[in-house]
């Protein structure tokens, strides 16, 4: 190359530095402080505005704010947003935050921002003076009011500085839970009802007692609030009509409602309800259903079946005369399935058209017709869950199990995402699971299983290929998890104990694996995980907690592992 065209080059190369955007920001005086390694740049910005604004990885966030001062104000954003401070009035704990506040308040750190926003705090008595000066002047976004504080402390609950706590925090409140209060009654006389709770959305009221003594509290707070979201959970059947009330009912959209029993007047009030923005429903009884309520009991679903879009009940629902049509229904949730009704046949595409995931619980012994109707295509998710009887036996035996299995995935062709759980898994289980849906792409299993169930091999088998140093893939295997070749997710649950056997043998093994979602025991290792699955994607860890120094290695480890 000649030296024209070397010189060239070079303007041409200087041209374009001087066309960078970024030169336009640079100071041009020679007395300036500005370093070139820290000017902004695109990547940065992008990183937090779509990075840090949509984390909701608590422990990640944590780490994010030690990056920079920039880093560490939009981490404490989304830890707002995210985030809950729980606060108990009896316990030690919260004398080491109150002074952790104190400190941020008045210290070189003051002018920093917060990641704390959201407040929980759990009292019974509102008479202890460090708590009270803390929940007087703290924003208090949640408040639990709880029997046990008052037993642990021996005191009854402080009415007026319990008023005087909700008018302080009548803009900030929106849950409240109210949990067993003893002997506790409302004192009319001191009773505050010029507090209104104007952003309440949750209110949970929950009692034991047979003849409750508190249902005059629990309508004093209903008096100043408009939840969009009830929780009842009594026994005492004479306080329903109280408790949910018509011009309470109408505005509510999501109600929960955990019965010990239901009496004739109860029945005849929940049948005469009207709703009109009703779109979650928890309907759950103790006692066994009487049959002579079966007329309320399809009132009440009639009622709310227009709008209704999450549905969960342990009573009837398919043998209703005429047949009910939810037409917004998505999902549905039936549980403690013992009776020999023939269940499957009423889920069709006509009179559940938007429905997308089904669970059912079955109860053993269990003696249930599993034939089946018009297959409902548009049911993506199914949820099996077969809880043991009083002699904690819950074996179906295989034949019934395969039963089971068949006539679901005839039901509903359509499903890809399957959660089982069952108390002990058999030896060809998930073999069953494989014949019934070999198209699944998530899978969720809770319960007891070994590793040969697992695996489709024996342990001993594997001892013998290593120990003759033949490669371990040519080892016969029966049907196992390797099988399901579509699936990218595997979510195991609590009693599901995870054998580093099958993280090293099986989980590699599944072709098109992306996600695993696993409890951590004792038995496993960070490097297991690196060496064995640390291709895939992403592992999230659910009781991280438990076990603090494996989760720092890892962090150190596995970019790729989450805690859940």
């Amino acid at each position: 190359m000649d030296s024209q065209q070397r010189q060239h080059f070079h303007n041409n190369d200087d041209s374009n530095r001087s066309a960078n955007p970024w030169d336009t920001f640079r100071p041009k005086s020679v007395n300036s402080n500005y370093e070139p390694q820290y000017a902004p740049t695109m990547s940065t910005l992008v990183v937090s505005e779509l990075f840090l604004d949509r984390l909701r990885d608590v422990q990640l966030l944590k780490t994010c704010r030690l990056v920079c001062k920039s880093w560490n104000t939009d981490a404490c954003k989304s830890l707002r947003a995210c985030s809950q401070v729980c606060i108990r009035e009896t316990s030690s704990r919260f004398v080491t935050f109150t002074t952790l506040i104190l400190k941020k308040a008045l210290g070189p750190f003051q002018h920093f921002p917060s990641p704390f926003q959201n407040f929980h705090v759990e009292g019974g008595t509102f008479t202890d003076p460090n708590f009270l000066e803390f929940v007087l002047n703290i924003p208090i976004t949640s408040l639990g009011l709880d029997h046990s504080v008052m037993t642990e402390t021996g005191s009854d609950l402080n009415q007026q500085q319990l008023y005087r706590f909700l008018a302080e925090n009548q803009g900030n409140i929106t849950n409240v839970e109210i949990r067993w209060l003893g002997t506790f009654q409302l004192d009319i006389v001191n009773v505050n009802f010029g507090i209104k709770l104007t952003h309440l959305k949750r209110l949970v009221f929950q009692d034991c007692c047979v003849s409750c003594n508190h249902i005059e509290f629990m309508r004093y707070f209903l008096s100043i609030c408009s939840p969009e979201w009830l929780c009842l959970n009594i026994n005492d059947m004479g306080s329903v009509a109280l408790l949910l009330p018509q011009d309470k009912a109408k505005n509510l959209k999501k109600l929960e409602l955990y019965f010990g029993g239901i009496s004739t007047m109860a029945w005849d009030h929940l049948a005469s309800l009207r709703f009109l923005e009703l779109k979650n429903v928890t309907f759950q009884v103790g006692d066994s259903f009487n049959k002579s309520f079966s007329h309320q009991w399809r009132s009440f679903c009639q009622n709310v079946s227009p709008l209704l879009e999450e549905f969960e009940t342990n009573l009837l629902i398919y043998t209703f005369e005429p047949v009910l049509r939810f037409p917004n229904l998505k999902s549905i949730n039936i549980n403690e399935l013992q009776s020999g009704k023939n269940i499957l046949p009423y889920f069709t595409p006509d009179r559940f058209p938007s429905l997308v995931k089904v669970k059912f619980s079955f109860r053993t012994p269990l003696n249930i017709a599993v034939d089946t109707g018009v297959p409902h295509s548009g049911v993506s998710f199914l949820d099996l869950s077969i809880e043991s009887d009083n002699d904690g036996n819950d074996s179906l035996g295989q034949d019934l199990m395969q039963l089971l299995l068949t006539s679901m995935s005839r039901q509903f062709p359509g499903v890809s995402s399957l959660n089982f759980l069952i108390s002990q898994f058999g030896c060809i289980t998930l073999s069953q699971i494989l014949n019934s849906f070999p198209n699944l792409t998530t899978l969720g299993l809770d319960g007891s299983c070994d590793f040969s169930c697992f695996s489709g091999m024996k342990k001993s088998m594997i001892t013998k290929f290593l120990n003759r140093r033949w490669p371990v893939e040519g080892i016969p295997f029966d049907k196992s998890i390797a099988d399901f070749i579509a699936l990218d997710t595997i979510k195991l649950g609590r009693a599901f104990v995870l054998d580093p056997d099958m993280i090293r043998y099986c989980l590699p093994r599944v072709p098109k694996l992306r996600q695993v979602y696993l409890h951590w025991n004792s038995s496993l290792s960070a490097s297991l995980l690196r060496d064995s699955i640390g291709h895939i994607d992403r592992i999230v860890i659910y009781n991280h907690a438990e076990f603090q120094d494996s989760m720092a290695q890892v962090s150190e480890m596995l970019p790729n592992a989450f805690m859940g």
